[in-house]
């Protein structure tokens, strides 16, 4: 389950949109999606694909507070509690994750770390698309790379492709991306009234 909320994490990072304008580095434009991720609310759709796994979700993102909705796990935090609810045991956990937790399935506290535990740079760019290299500076992290493909255009990832150090590999589609107005804050909380036969463990 950790290795999917990596994957999910970095969803998150990507959905958030990028801008590039002239000679702007990989690293400037890290930076530019934490700035943007701090304060305009992004929804997207995507499709995952992995070993023996395919799942569509979609993503809501405002600040710290986040939803990642699909098939069989969804996870939400208002910025203080986190809800992870796994459909196919029917059980949902509570806890108040730390921040040592949090910067494993935060995209913003994640985005905030990619410079000192990533080497990021421009891979090239061809026919309308630019693509985004990062590479983990340590050999024993979680996520080795990931490649990201940016639309020029519309100056929004179209796709990225994860590396595992275990050897495996996601392919993630973003289907489409909006910016949201305002976002309901119960849209970073778990419903219960949605989920009658859901088990509750609260772990705080």
């Amino acid at each position: 389950m950790k290795s999917i909320r990596y994957i999910y994490s970095l969803v998150l990072f990507i959905t958030a949109g990028l801008t590039i304008q002239g000679a702007e580095t990989a690293q400037s434009i890290l930076k530019h999606v934490v700035d943007r991720m701090s304060s305009q609310p992004v929804q997207s759709t995507f499709d995952l694909h992995a070993p023996g796994m395919s799942q569509k979700g979609m993503i809501t993102l405002h600040g710290n507070r986040f939803s990642v909705i699909t098939a069989d796990l969804s996870t939400w935090y208002d910025g203080k509690t986190q809800w992870t609810l796994a459909r196919n045991v029917k059980e949902v956990n509570i806890t108040e994750p730390s921040r040592e937790e949090l910067a494993e399935i935060n995209p913003l506290i994640l985005l905030s770390s990619l410079s000192s535990n990533f080497n990021a740079e421009m891979a090239g760019s061809g026919t309308g698309t630019y693509e985004i290299l990062l590479v983990a500076l340590d050999n024993k992290a979680g996520i080795s790379s990931a490649r990201v493909m940016i639309n020029a255009s519309t100056w929004f990832p179209s796709a990225i492709t994860i590396h595992t150090s275990t050897g495996q590999q996601y392919d993630i589609f973003i289907k489409s991306i909006k910016n949201l107005n305002t976002v309901d804050p119960a849209t970073f909380r778990y419903n219960p009234s949605a989920h009658p036969d859901v088990e509750v463990i609260d772990l705080r």
